[in-house]
């Protein structure tokens, strides 16, 4: 489940349930919708999918979350989502794979959806446009993306 929180001009909730390509299609319908043009909207898009496939399925009580808000957007994912390496390097923790193959041949009739999976394009499509926040007494991953596209 999604639930999508638009603090902006007073607020609203949006619930987005179904199966996991469901839940990618109406997501990224709903956050074209809502989101404003100054965040960068395909890399928010792009991260909940992969939140979606890689996300700890274990913790069945926690919800990916979206609040959008006045000067930031924030994305809660259940447990750790991201690697960051020693020389530098930034990569999804892929604990999922059997869901991401799955998604895969479901969406290849469509063809509409891009899954980055990491390495050199997640590294650089984050530099500068997110910061990403693993708050581990919670188990949770934030994905905080400033209005301005850059966070300096």
């Amino acid at each position: 489940m999604i639930k999508i929180r638009n603090l902006l001009g007073g607020e609203q909730t949006f619930i987005i349930r179904g199966n996991i390509l469901d839940m990618m299609k109406s997501m990224e319908k709903k956050l074209r919708e809502i989101v404003p043009n100054e965040y960068p909207v395909a890399l928010i898009i792009d991260t909940i999918r992969n939140i979606l496939i890689y996300r700890d399925y274990s913790q069945y009580n926690k919800i990916v979350e979206v609040v959008l808000g006045k000067k930031e957007l924030t994305v809660y994912c259940p447990g750790e989502i991201v690697k960051r390496y020693r020389d530098g390097r930034i990569g999804y923790i892929k604990r999922n794979m059997w869901i991401y193959e799955k998604i895969i041949s479901l969406d290849s009739r469509d063809g509409e959806m891009n899954y980055n999976l990491g390495g050199k394009e997640l590294k650089e499509s984050f530099t500068n446009k997110v910061k990403v926040i693993t708050v581990n007494e919670e188990n949770i991953t934030k994905f905080i993306f400033n209005k301005y596209r850059t966070i300096g």
